[in-house]
């Protein structure tokens, strides 16, 4: 009996917290394609960090959906909602920069190892302290 309130719980906490991402990821993309579209290639630095931070909401919201998938494959419950926002949102921190670094053509091999190194160890510190 606890057991099938347990599973009802999750799955009602599963479904509500999908809801955010996919109106993030609809809502980036729909920006996104309208930066893509308005701005011609001079218009500067304003449309370059416009158009990294929808990539910033983007990938977030990507990462969560994916997170949120692949947890309830799992099973598992012991990640929560905050936990989830934290690793969604590091993981696109680290796309961003490495396709920020990609528009100033400053993207090397040592600096995909340096974010890659850097995301296992925040992902490492956040699952320790959340």
């Amino acid at each position: 009996m606890q057991d099938e309130k347990t599973e009802e719980k999750a799955e009602i906490r599963f479904r509500y917290l999908l809801k955010i991402p996919l109106w993030l990821l609809i809502l980036s993309t729909i920006f996104m394609l309208i930066i893509i579209i308005v701005a011609n290639p001079n218009t500067g630095p304003i449309a370059v960090v416009l158009f990294l931070l929808t990539t910033l909401v983007l990938f977030a919201s990507v990462a969560a959906f994916a997170l949120q998938a692949s947890l309830s494959v799992l099973g598992s419950q012991n990640f929560t909602s905050v936990k989830l926002f934290y690793a969604s949102v590091l993981l696109a921190v680290g796309l961003t920069f490495l396709i920020g670094l990609r528009t100033l053509n400053q993207l090397q091999l040592i600096d995909i190892v340096l974010v890659f190194t850097l995301e296992i160890i925040a992902l490492f510190y956040l699952n320790r302290r959340f």
